[in-house]
């Protein structure tokens, strides 16, 4: 299923994305945004074991297998991270937000990280970077 989503967006960039510009200072290009979508499935896909993706909570010391629901379109950026969020569901049905890290590297972006029920720390660096 990831495949064709990452299917969808490759060819959402060759149709809909306009000349890129550089996010330097700016507002992400649609070019931008679709790479950092891929990049965020391709995170999901090889962090996942039979169709489930996979978390250490630290806290409980438990190892969840969270199901894929929906990616969010908006894309939240700070002066050095980007933050790209989805919906996931628990064993027992239950939604969990999941926001995930992510930066732009040398050979384009890298998502590093899974943050499970976690937006105050991205309005925090929101109100710190505004």
């Amino acid at each position: 299923m990831l495949r064709r989503l990452k299917m969808l967006f490759a060819v959402l960039a060759v149709v809909v994305v306009a000349p890129t510009t550089a996010f330097a200072g700016g507002e992400l290009s649609q070019q931008n945004k679709v790479e950092l979508q891929v990049a965020l499935m391709d995170y999901i896909e090889a962090n996942s074991v039979d169709g489930k993706f996979m978390h250490f909570n630290a806290a409980d010391q438990t190892l969840m297998g969270l199901f894929p629901a929906s990616l969010h379109p908006k894309i939240v950026r700070t002066s050095t991270v980007f933050f790209l969020c989805a919906d996931f569901r628990d064993a027992a049905g239950s939604m969990v937000d999941v926001d995930f890290v992510a930066t732009k590297g040398p050979d384009g972006f890298i998502v590093f990280q899974a943050m499970l029920n976690q937006h105050e720390v991205i309005r925090a660096m929101k109100k710190k970077n505004a």
